[in-house]
């Protein structure tokens, strides 16, 4: 019965070999730092409950007792009397984060909007000016169009070429006048 039990499990494991088919996954470990400089070695790649928590010292690992752990981060963890994490709380708020989404959002867009207000003033204040030149044309258009109440006359004076000449005159008028 030993030499049939041993056929029957070399058959096994050749069936069985060929279609199981193995797969082997890497442990992922995420290392966490607590304020008080204490290094943790969390099972998984973010902080989720359910994952474990050991505590690394230079002894070894040892897995967390029933512990609160406040994280470099801001993040606060808590471990059950099994080691596993029971609660995380950030002490960011996730609302705090999409305000702080929407903010930088916003700065991209406020640029833009800026510019273009400015724009828009700018061709209202121009419009305006182009407004006032209009209603100038119209009136000038009208004043011209009126008639002139009198007729103004310019007279003209003397124009004196020189004060050489003036001279010359003078003594002449003198002379005539002795």
């Amino acid at each position: 019965m030993s030499e049939t039990k041993t056929i029957i499990d070399k058959v096994k494991s050749l069936i069985f070999e060929e279609d199981i088919v193995e797969v082997v996954e890497e442990a992922k470990f995420l290392d966490a730092t607590t304020t008080d400089g204490v290094t943790l070695k969390i099972t998984g790649e973010t902080l989720e409950v359910g994952a474990s928590v050991s505590i690394v010292s230079e002894d070894g690992e040892e897995v967390s007792g029933e512990a609160t752990y406040q994280l470099e981060d801001g993040t606060t963890i808590t471990v059950d009397g099994e080691g596993n994490i029971s609660d995380v709380a950030n002490e960011v708020e996730p609302e705090s984060e999409e305000v702080e989404e929407a903010a930088m959002e916003e700065e991209v867009v406020n640029p833009l909007e800026e510019k273009v207000t400015n724009l828009e003033s700018k061709l209202d204040e121009l419009l305006a000016k182009f407004s006032i030149v209009e209603e100038l044309k119209t009136k000038v258009e009208e004043f011209s169009k009126l008639p002139a109440e009198e007729e103004v006359v310019v007279k003209k004076k003397d124009v004196r070429v020189s004060k050489k000449h003036d001279a010359i005159e003078a003594l002449s008028k003198f002379r005539n006048n002795k």
